[in-house]
């Protein structure tokens, strides 16, 4: 009952109503959906060197001012200072899945029901907890990379219990810094470190190699255990990454990123 239960919830992760058409301003206001940056970069008014490329970045305070009295570019210039242009795509909050809820938890949504009927033992069972704790761990780690990264402290409600590493220790980081340090002797350590250090902040790149962990690691359990529901579970997975990275190449391509950039988005 509860592999069924799971099967139902993971179809459904991947009907939910989708959030890429979503402007920014959309997306912010919106209780399902956060603002992902993609790419940032940087000009100067000052590089533009005609009055049409200069208006056109009149919104970020750019203005052609004329000298000497002449109608023609002669001694003009575009004035008003460096500034950044941030693009990002509108993406599907991570909700709790009724496999990851507690009993509690469980009883008050309405969408879940209670099984008792959770094989107690055997290898394949254990298989089965690791998993359930690999995406409760990666789906906490993310959060607060994305909570800190932002500045934004607190929600700490928003950490999902069960997994291995205890939503305590979680909730207690201030920064990613502190972040890293609380994930040594783990086996997510080298996942995170290797993308934040000294000048590097590679928050976009840090969660596709977590997601790519989960694929590679999912992958191995279905190998193992072929008659358990595991490769059901891998199935499941692959096709929401088909999904993932039909959406990422779309809106790469709406939003006017090079080929290059939705690659690195892709996952494979």
């Amino acid at each position: 009952m509860k592999y069924f239960l799971i099967i139902i919830s993971l179809f459904g992760s991947l009907l939910q109503a989708q959030c890429d058409d979503l402007l920014e301003s959309q997306c912010t206001s919106s209780s399902d959906c956060e603002w992902v940056i993609t790419d940032t970069e940087n000009y100067n008014c000052a590089n533009f060197g005609n009055q049409s490329s200069c208006e056109n970045y009149s919104g970020y305070g750019c203005s052609w001012e004329f000298s000497w009295g002449g109608w023609q570019n002669y001694g003009s210039s575009c004035v008003g200072g460096s500034f950044s242009v941030i693009s990002g795509i509108c993406e599907e909050i991570e909700v709790l899945e009724c496999s990851e809820m507690n009993q509690l938890q469980c009883t008050q949504n309405d969408e879940c029901n209670w099984s008792e009927n959770v094989p107690s033992g055997g290898a394949d069972a254990d298989i089965y907890h690791s998993f359930v704790q690999l995406k409760v761990d990666v789906a906490n780690i993310k959060t607060i990379l994305r909570l800190r990264h932002r500045e934004i402290k607190g929600h700490n409600e928003l950490l999902i219990p069960g997994g291995s590493i205890k939503t305590e220790l979680l909730a207690s980081v201030q920064t990613i810094s502190d972040l890293v340090n609380s994930l040594e002797g783990t086996k997510y350590h080298e996942l995170v470190a290797t993308h934040f250090g000294e000048n590097k902040a590679e928050l976009n790149s840090c969660v596709q190699d977590l997601d790519h962990y989960i694929v590679n690691r999912t992958k191995r359990f279905s190998y193992l255990y072929p008659l358990s529901v595991l490769p059901v579970l891998d199935y499941l997975l692959r096709k929401e990454r088909e999904v993932y990275n039909l959406r990422a190449i779309v809106r790469g391509k709406q939003t006017g990123l090079s080929s290059e950039k939705i690659e690195e988005l892709v996952m494979v």
